[in-house]
């Protein structure tokens, strides 16, 4: 059914075939695999894949960098930057004296996008003043331990001993959905993300 409607209108191609072609090209499958299963209506061609991903990378990148100039316009980061290097090794199947196997090498980033932040949370004008302050120098082991809330730490733990205990002896199986209520209590859950949310990338 699918290669009947592909093959009587070329704008349906959005809908099974391109996605399974996405998919075709993310697990890295042979080219061949692509060409036959494009033949049957199954897929669309790889150079088809290659444009789509093109098109939306330049949208996303597009959109992205409008989202973070608006961030500087606002003195305040929309988005984390994490970046990591990646490699493949690239094995060539026919070797010649110009094809050889190699390791190519590179740079990956990921744009998180910040939610849920408190305004100010990261001012960077606040935390260059206290740098030029110098309020560094006056930091001692004894105040970073006062500023740990032991009381907290300690509820904490309790729990976390309470659970082992529920979760392996039979007969406190009943308290389970007990521990996991105080979990998300207000004394215990001092950062709990908000129910639905999930990370933007």
């Amino acid at each position: 059914m699918n290669a009947f409607v592909l093959s009587r209108n070329r704008y349906a191609s959005g809908y099974l075939a391109l996605s399974l072609g996405v998919w075709l090209f993310a697990t890295k499958a042979h080219i061949d695999q692509k060409r036959v299963f494009s033949r049957f209506g199954i897929c669309v061609s790889d150079c088809t894949i290659r444009l789509l991903l093109d098109s939306l990378t330049d949208t996303s990148l597009e959109k992205l960098r409008e989202q973070v100039a608006e961030g500087i316009s606002r003195r305040e980061p929309l988005f984390q930057i994490v970046l990591d290097n990646v490699q493949q090794y690239s094995i060539k199947r026919e070797r010649t004296l110009v094809h050889e196997d190699e390791l190519i090498i590179g740079t990956a980033a990921t744009a998180v996008l910040l939610q849920d932040c408190a305004p100010g949370a990261f001012d960077l004008k606040n935390h260059l003043d206290r740098v030029v302050k110098k309020e560094r120098l006056t930091l001692t082991v004894q105040k970073l331990y006062d500023d740990i809330d032991w009381k907290h730490v300690h509820e904490v733990q309790a729990l976390h001993w309470l659970r082992v205990l529920v979760n392996f002896i039979p007969e406190l199986e009943p308290l389970s959905a007990c521990v996991s209520a105080m979990f998300r209590g207000d004394g215990i859950a001092k950062h709990r993300m908000r129910e639905g949310r999930k990370t933007f990338v």
